[in-house]
């Protein structure tokens, strides 16, 4: 039996008691000082989130895992926030579509020209092949929580967004056109998850793009999950805390290609 799971850009979104806010785009520019939203734990102010300690950090972190982009978008929008986890995935689907329609190179090197200080372009080569894949500019599990710039603010202090957890273990695969990049992280109270890298190669060179990803706990287990859509490089894919086996493979390399992360 498969099992579908829903999947994420970031493993960050707050949860808990929250005032609702109607966002009007005809309303004038909010203040400098102006308090959009705000919690116990958190407060929404000139666009930025401001959490209230590294304890709630760590808090929300673990238990926001398992959001999709719909209920990221409908928590942002009642503070009157934009994520820039979904300021990202906005910007791919702008790429992909360039990519899919353009008949040369120009309309891509204008939309990099674009975004270069919001996305990396981490540029070169990959087998001899020009590089043009991107990739967020912000770490896994703070894309919820900073704004479309990258600002995010704990106890009152900008902390930095694009400073990744120590990676337990990483794995690439390749198979042909296709490549697969994933990094195993135990992060903030035992917190266990995937971070998911994959370009394909086409005309021109590498790029990103979006792909499903599929996932076991037990070599011997015929059953499998699966991300429910389609996710973009740079994703993340929670697993239980318990576990100490993970076998994942995207539709790009196959099962053939699995990574195998075994901590028994």
């Amino acid at each position: 039996m498969k099992k579908p799971i829903f999947s994420y850009l970031s493993i960050v979104v707050v949860l808990g008691i929250v005032l609702f806010s109607s966002c009007q785009k005809e309303e004038p520019p909010i203040a400098e000082s102006h308090v959009i939203q705000e919690t116990g734990d958190y407060v929404v102010k000139n666009g930025a989130l401001y959490v209230k300690d590294k304890e709630v950090l760590n808090r929300l972190i673990k238990e926001n895992l398992d959001k999709n982009i719909e209920e990221v978008r409908a928590w942002q929008d009642s503070l009157c926030f934009e994520s820039y986890y979904t300021f990202y995935d906005d910007v791919f689907t702008e790429y992909e579509n360039t990519i899919d329609t353009m008949t040369t190179l120009a309309p891509l090197l204008e939309l990099m020209e674009t975004y270069k200080s919001d996305v990396v372009f981490p540029g070169g080569h990959i087998e001899g092949e020009p590089n043009y894949s991107m990739e967020p500019k912000v770490s896994s599990e703070l894309m919820t929580l900073a704004n479309s710039k990258g600002e995010l603010y704990v106890d009152g202090e900008k902390i930095s967004i694009n400073s990744k957890l120590k990676s337990s273990n990483q794995c690439y695969k390749t198979a042909s056109k296709r490549r697969m990049w994933v990094d195993f992280y135990t992060g903030n109270n035992g917190v266990k998850f995937a971070w998911v890298s994959h370009q394909k190669k086409i005309w021109f060179g590498w790029t990103s793009y979006k792909t499903k990803y599929y996932w076991r706990f037990y070599s011997s287990d015929p059953n499998y999950y699966y991300t429910i859509s389609d996710i973009p490089t740079g994703s993340s894919i929670n697993f239980p805390s318990s576990i100490s086996y993970v076998e994942i493979w995207n539709r790009g390399v196959g099962e053939s290609n699995k990574c195998i992360f075994n901590y028994r």
